[in-house]
Parts: structure tokens; C-alpha cells; sequence
């Protein structure tokens, strides 16, 4: 199976050049939210609603809507990023909340400026409530991911001024699984449709790559413009913590939201020093 990946051999290169250890974060990242924990006003303060705050880079605003949605504690994490591990959740088992935050950057459109997007989240579902997750929302349109009250199957979905379009393959969740979810949304790809290709990969077994072929795709031919992330939960009567998210990239490429999965640093240095000593022998040798 042909995967895409981002490159290992010329990021090694460049760290062999400089000596030195960048983070994936110096990524080409449009927008990031790692949910980091420690307010004083710098991170998200535990416990406490997202609701008229945000951090991270590349958003307009704050979050906006649900008082419901907190920075939980959690050890989602992946990709190394988060400087004290934070999560996004839900509080609470008794109310429908919408959730949302602009982007600075806007896509799509009759003439898009970009001709794709890309966007990355590792994400676990703990009931079996309506679950809405929209990389690419603008107001009520959006292309995103659908999981439908009572069910455990994930579909791609396309709203459009009260049309809805779903893809035809689904993701059934397993609760209490951690996921690494990835979607590229193509702009008048072969002609007029704009699609969005998913992937769902079991976090724990994420290595860097996704396969050439999607999850699933949705494909619909509209010219509208997206400009936030939005997401929205069904009265979660069965409990709270409806979900938990954690490392929102969003970017123009699949390297941009990588995520590379995270390694000690001793390993980290171990690996990348070897792979430097070996291409110094080579040259050597070749030189000889």
C-alpha cells in the first residue's frame, strides 16, 4: 500500500547540516492550538471554559459559543508539541452546544487563492452522542465530520445552504480510542467539485504516514468560502466528556500537519546522530 509521507530523508539532511533540533511546529502551520494548560493569561487554566479565550497561532479571534467546552487535562497528545499536556472536552450532561473559532486565513470561493487545505487532530469519542467536527466552517456551511446520534459510524459531510452531502464509506469509532484524524479539502479539483478527503488512523499506530487512498471523500460542487473551525455536541445525557481533542494543525500540505509522533529526546538525539555518523562514513569513504 503507497503511503505519503514528509520527507525523512531531507529533514534528516538539514539536521545533519545544522546540528541542530527543530520542532515540527516551524512547520508551514496556517493555524495551531495545542490546548496548553498554566493560564496567567499565556495558556487555557484547567477546568475552565475556552469560551472568550484562545491561544495558539494563525486565529482572529477567540473561541466563541458553549460555555460547556473546557481545557481538560488529558494526555492526547501527539507530535511532541504541547508544553503542558491540555486537551479540548466537554463538561457537561445536559446540554446541545455549538463551539467555534475564526481562522486568519479564508478558503475556497468561486476563485480560491489556495487550491488545497489541510487540517490534523488527535481525538478519542466517549458516548454515543451526536458529534459534529467542521475543519472548514462558515456559519452554517461547512465541510466536516459527522457522527449521528446513537451510531458509531463517522461520515464526511458537506453542508451547503441546507443541502447535505455525505460520503458514501464511513468510520465506525471504537469509544475510548484515540484517533489521528486528517482532512484535505481540494478546491475545483478536475473542474467544479470541491473534496474533502479523510483519514482516521489509530493514534497508537500512527507512524508519520497516511495511505494514498482516503478514509473516505465527499465531493460537491459549490463556491463557498470557509473561515473557522466549529464544532457541535448533542446533549450527552450519557455522560459527560463527550469527547476530548487535542493538537489542531491546519495548514496547505500534509507535512504542514504531520504530527510527527512524539520521541524521547535522548532517542530523538540518539537516532538523528547515527543517521548523521553514517552519512559522514559514507562520504568518507566515497572520498577515499
Amino acid at each position: 500500500m503507497k503511503k505519503i509521507n514528509i520527507g525523512t530523508s531531507a529533514l534528516a539532511a538539514v539536521v545533519c547540516f545544522s546540528l541542530g533540533i527543530s520542532s515540527q511546529a516551524n512547520a508551514e502551520l496556517l493555524s495551531y492550538d495545542g490546548f496548553d494548560l498554566g493560564g496567567g493569561g499565556t495558556a487555557y487554566t484547567q477546568d475552565a471554559t475556552v469560551n472568550g479565550v484562545g491561544f495558539g497561532t494563525g486565529w482572529s479571534g477567540n473561541w466563541s459559543g458553549g460555555t460547556d467546552y473546557i481545557a481538560g487535562a488529558g494526555s492526547l497528545n501527539i507530535g511532541g508539541e504541547a508544553t503542558d499536556s491540555g486537551v479540548l472536552t466537554y463538561a457537561t450532561t445536559s446540554n446541545s452546544q455549538t463551539l467555534s473559532r475564526d481562522y486568519t486565513t479564508t478558503f475556497g470561493g468561486a476563485t480560491p487563492a489556495l487550491s488545497e487545505a489541510w487540517s490534523s487532530f488527535v481525538f478519542e469519542r466517549n458516548n454515543t452522542r451526536e458529534l459534529v467536527i467542521n475543519s472548514f466552517a462558515s456559519g452554517n456551511n461547512y465541510f466536516g465530520l459527522r457522527v449521528a446520534n446513537g451510531s458509531s459510524n463517522m461520515f464526511a459531510r458537506n453542508r451547503d445552504f441546507g443541502t447535505e452531502t455525505f460520503s458514501l464509506d464511513s468510520f465506525s469509532l471504537v469509544t475510548g480510542t484515540d484517533y489521528f484524524v486528517v482532512s484535505q479539502l481540494l478546491f475545483n479539483d478536475s473542474g467544479t467539485d470541491d473534496v474533502l478527503n479523510v483519514w482516521i488512523v489509530d493514534a497508537a499506530s500512527y507512524d508519520g504516514t497516511i495511505s494514498e487512498t482516503a478514509t473516505m471523500s465527499v465531493a460537491v460542487d459549490v463556491d463557498t468560502s470557509y473561515d473557522s473551525l466549529a464544532f457541535y455536541v448533542q446533549n450527552p445525557q450519557d455522560g459527560a466528556n463527550a469527547f476530548r481533542m487535542d493538537e489542531y494543525r491546519l495548514g496547505t500540505s500534509f507535512a504542514d500537519v504531520a504530527a510527527i509522533p512524539e520521541l524521547s529526546t535522548a532517542a530523538l538525539l540518539t537516532g538523528l546522530l547515527s543517521a548523521c555518523l553514517i552519512g559522514f562514513q559514507r562520504r568518507s569513504k566515497v572520498s577515499k
